[in-house]
């Protein structure tokens, strides 16, 4: 099967386009359920049941992302804002305390990391650099790991200027979304852990999926996101 690269794929938010998220086999989409009014996500966030039978994102208010009614991903945008995921950027610093440039700035808050390119592993945040995320600047520190001319690897989201927000459920209050059983391929999910293929997917405090933690598992990674297409695929599996 061909998976259609990121750049061929029309902008998130444009036109009523769902395409954040996307199902590749398997899973059904409903659009009848009513969604509390107060909730802000965009597709590919995880889905679930409150009190009162409204879909909410499975986030930490109520501790919803560990003990929720999950029923899937949502499949429409209800936001205000729109973040873009970006994997394996590469910037080399130029020597001690020296500042490079990400290629974009406003950058969503703890939703970034930067790792060695060879093994992975992750850089310390104030010990090993420091980060601006409003202008979208990396800073060696003046105690760290990495190297004075050393390349490295950073992944990030960052606020897209060209989008304006949008709301789906607008008229009907009824939000749509993937659920069931089936293989889904994201740009929404958590930046700062390690991806890596067969790891179980599980939700995050924020309501993305991600790896480890506490919340509930929701399938595996069957692929993981490079640089030249920043999707996520996992295979969804729910209880």
């Amino acid at each position: 099967m061909t998976i259609p690269s990121i750049g061929s794929m029309p902008p998130i938010g444009r036109n009523g386009i769902v395409n954040s998220v996307r199902k590749l086999s398997g899973n059904i989409v409903t659009g009848w359920r009513p969604v509390d009014a107060s909730a802000s996500f965009i597709a590919g966030y995880v889905a679930c049941l409150d009190s009162s039978g409204n879909l909410v994102v499975a986030d930490s208010t109520s501790s919803r992302y560990i003990s929720g009614k999950i029923l899937g991903l949502f499949n429409c945008h209800k936001t205000t804002s729109f973040y873009r995921p970006v994997a394996g950027e590469l910037v080399t610093f130029t020597g001690a305390g020296s500042v490079v440039n990400l290629a974009h700035a406003n950058l969503q808050t703890s939703e970034y990391k930067v790792y060695n390119t060879s093994t992975g592993t992750s850089y310390s945040d104030s010990t090993d650099y420091t980060i601006s995320t409003t202008n979208g600047t990396l800073t060696l520190a003046g105690s760290t790991t990495i190297g004075t001319t050393e390349t490295v690897g950073v992944d990030y989201r960052y606020l897209d200027p060209n989008l304006s927000g949008i709301d789906q459920t607008l008229g009907s209050g009824c939000a749509s979304i993937i659920e069931g059983n089936g293989e889904i391929a994201t740009l929404c999910y958590e930046i700062n852990v390690a991806w890596a293929l067969n790891t179980a997917v599980t939700v995050s405090t924020n309501g993305l999926p991600t790896i480890g933690g506490s919340g509930q598992s929701i399938g595996f990674v069957t692929k993981v996101q490079t640089a030249s297409n920043p999707e996520l695929q996992f295979q969804m599996r729910l209880a």
